[in-house]
């Protein structure tokens, strides 16, 4: 045999570029290879888990309490019983299946304060909540469902999460917006019709050697704006941060406390935005556009105005086109047309850079005749009367560092998203009318994404004391080409798990660990629940 010529460093270096299911399969070939693995499968194993770090951006110090073989091969193997979790419940039109722990915070930690928010930093170990006391903390999940703390950091009016990432594999980005008033310096316009968000800029560590995390903060940029105005999309580069803001493009320098804006002329408003080094990648009705970073000026007042930013036109520096425009146009009901789950990750010439686009149609369900858009956000026509599909076109961005504007574009395929609807009281219309992408991560690799899917519309499913709404979830991994194309919605959380006079507040989700962590409350004003009024639950996916 070839490979038995090899030296063994060789051989265990390739076994170390595997994923989990090649190591299976490699075992099965001969004796050699079975030995080999077997008796290096610690190394292996560990590699292995590292290798799935790095595929799936996550934060390294999750697995560091792991010392066995079996305890690194399970890491390793989450994509697996998450994929297969899935497609178990699509084929038996199930809920995706799931064990549940109620999670016990410490006494004091509860009574002194209400959670408002919670993130699950990607590696399913730690889960960060934030208080309305202005309190982010960390807890290690590790011996659920008791929690350690392991970080206690005052937040200044915290008002909610802008945005989080793991940047390599060992360090979390977070920007969060501060509720804080206008200065008296500012008197353009009258108070009513203006707001001011103002984000701040934390970094998280982990030291293994005290078992704490390490938080540093650097940077407080405030921006005036209308009260419409819509923050669009974040991105991170570097010390770079930028936002996409109505139509206008900005990027603030944390670290040197510098910015930049402008409005991206000839084009329509950007869906969505990613980077790298020398480029701000905007998706856009047309197809992908192009543009470099451009001279920063300082933060020398309290505050920046939107309006004055605006001021600024630039165009593409390149363009790549669709092979037919798009309607990105956020509504309402469906905020989220355009997405990528690696928005963080630079967009370079060593890989493909793959997004998605959410496109829905719908027909008249007697006559088949094709409704408009315009029609359908008018509510012109009943649920009962449509026929809705829900479209996910996937692309992938080849990007040539030397010659950005010699960068192509090709379509990988479309995927029609359909939800059973047997025991869910929903219309048929209803994915393609109310659902958007609330939540998108890599299950095993770019090419295999988890979408979870809210109703920002508030959609009353209809049933008999509340209006309850399931959570939903779809994986495109490859295996609907077989299946013609279609994915199934499944449910996260059916509309049946969730009780009288309680509902689901937040949802944080790692499909790379098979893990997830669900926020529940009960109704305010509920004058007959008699249990705690927020609770939380920490899944793995079986």
């Amino acid at each position: 045999m070839i490979t038995s010529k090899m030296p063994l460093e060789l051989q265990l270096a390739i076994v170390g570029y595997l994923d989990p299911l090649d190591i299976f399969y490699l075992q099965l070939t001969c004796k050699h290879l079975y030995d080999l693995i077997e008796d290096s499968a610690e190394m292996v194993w560990r590699n292995c888990l590292n290798q799935h770090c790095l595929r799936n951006g996550l934060f390294w110090p999750s697995f560091a309490h792991l010392t066995t073989v079996a305890e690194y091969k399970h890491a390793a193997t989450a994509p697996l019983r998450f994929s297969t979790a899935y497609h178990r419940a699509s084929k038996n039109d199930s809920v995706l299946e799931k064990r549940c722990t109620r999670l016990q915070f410490p006494t004091t930690y509860t009574t002194d304060s209400m959670i408002l928010d919670i993130h699950l930093i990607p590696g399913g170990r730690f889960l960060a909540t934030f208080s309305d006391n202005g309190t982010m903390s960390i807890w290690d999940l590790r011996l659920a469902p008791k929690l350690e703390m392991v970080l206690s950091m005052p937040l200044e009016c915290f008002h909610g999460v802008a945005y989080s990432n793991v940047v390599d594999c060992d360090k979390v980005h977070i920007l969060y917006e501060l509720d804080l008033e206008i200065p008296a310096a500012y008197t353009a316009t009258p108070p009513e019709d203006t707001a001011m968000t103002t984000h701040e800029f934390v970094e998280l560590s982990f030291s293994v050697e005290d078992h704490k995390f390490h938080a540093q903060s650097s940077g407080r940029f405030s921006l005036i704006h209308s009260s419409e105005t819509q923050i669009q999309a974040h991105s991170v580069m570097g010390d770079k941060i930028i936002s996409l803001v109505d139509d206008v493009t900005i990027v603030w320098d944390h670290k040197r406390d510098v910015y930049a804006g402008w409005k991206l002329g000839g084009v329509s408003t950007p869906s969505e935005i990613f980077c790298n080094e020398g480029y701000i990648i905007y998706i856009t009705n047309e197809g992908v556009q192009g543009i470099t970073f451009p001279e920063y000026v300082p933060v020398t007042n309290e505050f920046v105005t939107l309006a004055s930013l605006a001021e600024t036109v630039r165009t593409p520096t390149f363009s790549i086109p669709f092979e037919r425009p798009y309607d990105l146009a956020r509504t309402d009901s469906v905020p989220n047309l355009a997405w990528g789950s690696d928005i963080c990750v630079p967009v370079g010439s060593d890989r493909q850079f793959v997004f998605d686009i959410r496109e829905s149609s719908f027909t008249e369900s007697r006559s088949g005749e094709p409704i408009p858009q315009d029609i359908i956000n008018s509510n012109e026509f009943e649920d009962s009367q449509l026929t809705g599909t829900l479209s996910i076109h996937r692309y992938a961005l080849k990007y040539h560092s030397q010659s950005p504007s010699s960068s192509s574009l090709s379509f990988i395929g479309t995927t029609t998203h359909t939800m059973p609807y047997e025991g869910i009281n929903y219309p048929q219309c209803y994915p393609a009318k109310y659902l958007s992408a609330c939540y998108y991560q890599w299950c095993d690799g770019p090419q295999s994404t988890v979408t979870v899917w809210s109703d920002p519309g508030g959609y009353v499913a209809g049933w008999p004391d509340s209006g309850h709404s399931g959570v939903f979830m779809s994986l495109v991994d490859g295996k609907e080409r077989m299946a013609g194309g279609e994915v199934e919605i499944v449910p996260l959380v059916h509309p049946h798990e969730v009780a009288n006079e309680t509902f689901l507040v937040e949802k944080a989700l790692c499909p790379a660990t098979a893990k997830g962590v669900l926020m529940w409350a009960a109704d305010p004003d509920s004058d007959e629940w008699e249990g705690p009024w927020e609770w939380f639950d920490l899944f793995d996916v079986v």
